[in-house]
């Protein structure tokens, strides 16, 4: 029988929460909780990060571009973002970390030392943790290292390696983490984005390539 994707989410208790989304971080911030039990924990930590992240992103224009008022108004394009604020007013979401994350990527991988480097696998691996749509993420960013190397005229097989990570991340996550913990019994959101394509990033890959008419029904 065909799985029903769009049935009622059931009560909370019959699913681990890492069976919704891959978050792994809110085990850290669960510790955080502990210690300060507020209910404006979740709004303060969400609003440094997007605070930390205009900080690093007006750092790293000034570095770049050497030109303060261009990099004023980078900042002010980041902090204009209607998205961010209806982001960080609305509710609590892991999402509001990826800016931050993805600065401190871009800016391990400009240091081009042997601190940067493992700043930046340190920050990759951050972002998978974060959210499984952080494989995707990872797999971009890769593919930004390798066009840099190749402007340069350099082979890179970092870049390589962290083109390979994300969708092997994705899989991983999608198809081998999150199935035993869901209630559904496999990545219920892969189902409801792919359709006809599969309830997983597996799954969508595999009936793509052996059904190639079902990208057309999708």
């Amino acid at each position: 029988a065909e799985r029903d994707l769009f049935r009622e989410v059931p009560n909370i208790a019959d699913c681990h929460q890492l069976g919704i989304h891959f978050h792994l971080w809110i085990y850290p911030l669960a510790i955080l909780a502990r210690f300060f039990p507020f209910p404006t924990l979740l709004l303060a930590v969400q609003t440094a990060a997007l605070g930390l992240a205009a900080a690093l992103l007006y750092y790293m224009a000034i570095q770049w571009t050497r030109n303060r008022m261009l990099a004023w108004l980078v900042l002010l394009s980041f902090l204009i973002n209607i998205f961010l604020h209806g982001l960080n007013l609305n509710e609590f979401h892991f999402d509001a970390f990826f800016p931050l994350l993805i600065f401190l990527a871009a800016y391990f991988f400009s240091a081009n030392r042997l601190l940067g480097l493992a700043g930046l696998l340190l920050t990759l691996l951050a972002i998978i943790a974060l959210k499984e749509s952080g494989a995707l993420v990872v797999f971009g960013f890769g593919c930004l290292m390798f066009v840099e190397h190749a402007l340069r005229r350099k082979v890179s097989i970092l870049s390589l390696c962290v083109i390979f990570l994300g969708p092997l991340a994705l899989y991983l996550i999608t198809e081998r983490f999150i199935p035993p913990l869901s209630y559904a019994g496999h990545y219920i959101f892969g189902g409801i984005y792919g359709c006809s394509l599969g309830a997983s990033a597996g799954e969508i890959v595999k009936n793509s390539i052996l059904n190639p008419s079902l990208l057309w029904s999708a």
